[in-house]
């Protein structure tokens, strides 16, 4: 690893109810981009233990933790009107002011922190929305982009986090925005194949990919806890 980095920008890539709910192995999913119970089961544990999902996206919020002070989060949601054209490819999902467009209970609140900002955006890729620059300068302010290192976690892997991380080394090509680390082990795609093959595709982005969650938070982000 580089050395510590004044600034991480943490993103969180669509980790809402409609999403990742936690299933039974024989529930049926709330929608047909529900990325499903092993997935699920990946991301957030059977449901017995810790969900270390949301154990990894507290810690982010904990500013009793050592390294938080640098940190600041995007939330990179789907947020969509009653009637939207998109349903009719995808299907009805995280429609706006739902249970279904939510955070997990125990992470809603941090929406309103004041190292996090949320985009919701009605599009698959959050780099068409016009508050995703904007809100990523005023996070990297005048700080070096050598000294910068975003973060991403999530799901869908290979559209939605693939998607982030070409907008990230296209749209902002004067930053320098290339270093890049992905936690694998909080990242999902329905299909394990697709995850997999973007995990690889990744790596020959010369992505950082951590595979271990405390690893990821402790040697990329530089949380000390």
């Amino acid at each position: 690893m580089s050395s510590s980095p004044d600034k991480v920008i943490q993103f969180l890539v669509s980790p809402q109810n409609d999403f990742i709910k936690r299933l039974g192995p024989d529930e049926v999913p709330p929608n047909e981009l529900h990325v499903g119970h092993e997935a699920v089961t990946k991301l957030r544990g059977d449901g017995v233990g810790t969900d270390p999902f949301v154990e990894t996206v507290s810690k982010f919020f904990d500013d009793s933790i050592s390294g938080t002070e640098k940190l600041f989060v995007i939330l990179d949601e789907d947020w969509h009107p009653k009637n939207c054209k998109e349903f009719n490819i995808w299907g009805e999902h995280c429609v706006k002011a739902t249970d279904g467009a939510r955070l997990p209970e125990e992470l809603d609140e941090f929406r309103f922190h004041e190292r996090c900002d949320s985009i919701r955006a009605n599009s698959i890729n959050i780099s068409t929305d016009s508050r995703f620059e904007p809100t990523i300068r005023k996070y990297c302010g005048n700080t070096k982009p050598e000294k910068i290192r975003a973060g991403i976690i999530g799901v869908w892997t290979h559209l939605k986090v693939e998607y982030l991380l070409i907008a990230l080394n296209t749209v902002f090509p004067k930053l320098e925005f290339s270093n890049i680390g992905i936690c694998e082990s909080l990242c999902a795609s329905q299909k394990k194949e697709d995850h997999d093959h973007a995990i690889e595709k990744f790596k020959s982005f010369q992505v950082n990919v951590i595979e271990d969650r405390d690893e990821y938070c402790r040697d990329w982000l530089g949380l000390d806890y």
